[in-house]
């Protein structure tokens, strides 16, 4: 009986010991996941502000005749409009080319108006959205400021790979540009979709010119980045922490 009573004990006691082991893991991942996300929660709501100081200083500097479209979602987030808007009005900055328009061809254009020189030039694949952006720089008397250009989606065959790409064949003004915009043709129409901005665009900018593009969290345009690097041994990487990412290249 005394031998069956200790082995009854030591079970018991590695019953436990199992039990406990078990706790603390479970004890240990709540733990990692509360810090995580206490950690995820500072930098939204570091995003949140710095979001809501950008919106505010937009509208304070450039002095809009009426309210912006909404930001975020799909359109530019208010952080990454007052990065775009602060190179812009830059003294040696005229001329800007926009992959895809909407609320940053607003801000770029006033940013130029209030500069009292200057031009947009944006590429927009939609013919429909293109009136949206014409009516909408119409509404802020943006419209001798900017240009929207209707450029349907079209295959490009580039190093092997076809993209469906802006048909730009005869399409922009023979000059050279100070900056480029990239936030178009939408992710989904091709894989790496932003890729041929930099074969098909970066020609056509002036040595010293500034690329930005929007959205670097996702893995697409930081693909685009990695092939444009590679392509482009002239060009500077500078990374910005915004709320969806910005790649800011520099045309050495």
């Amino acid at each position: 009986k005394g031998g069956n009573m200790e082995i009854l004990i030591f079970f018991l006691l590695v019953v436990n010991l199992a039990a406990l082991l078990l706790i603390w893991r479970k004890v240990k991942k709540i733990h990692l996941f509360c810090w995580m996300l206490q950690e995820e929660m500072g930098k939204q709501s570091t995003n949140v502000i710095r979001n809501i100081e950008s919106l505010d200083s937009l509208y304070r500097e450039l002095k809009f005749p009426r309210s912006l479209p909404p930001t975020m979602g799909f359109a530019a987030s208010p952080d990454f409009l007052r990065l775009i808007a602060d190179y812009a009005a830059s003294e040696d900055v005229d001329h800007i080319l926009e992959c895809s328009s909407g609320i940053s061809t607003i801000v770029l254009a006033q940013v130029m108006k209030l500069k009292g020189r200057g031009h947009v030039y944006s590429l927009e694949n939609d013919a429909q959205y293109a009136d949206i952006s014409r009516e909408n720089l119409k509404k802020y008397n943006l419209e001798d400021w900017t240009t929207v250009i209707t450029a349907p989606l079209t295959e490009v065959s580039l190093q092997g790979q076809v993209y469906n790409w802006y048909d730009i064949d005869e399409k922009l003004p023979d000059i050279e540009f100070d900056g480029l915009v990239v936030d178009g043709p939408p992710w989904s129409v091709s894989e790496n979709a932003r890729y041929p901005a930099g074969p098909q665009l970066f020609g056509k900018l002036k040595t010293g010119a500034h690329i930005f593009l929007d959205d670097f969290v996702r893995e697409g345009e930081q693909k685009a980045v990695e092939m444009w690097l590679q392509d482009n041994p002239n060009i500077t990487l500078f990374r910005h922490p915004l709320m969806k990412g910005c790649a800011e290249l520099v045309k050495n």
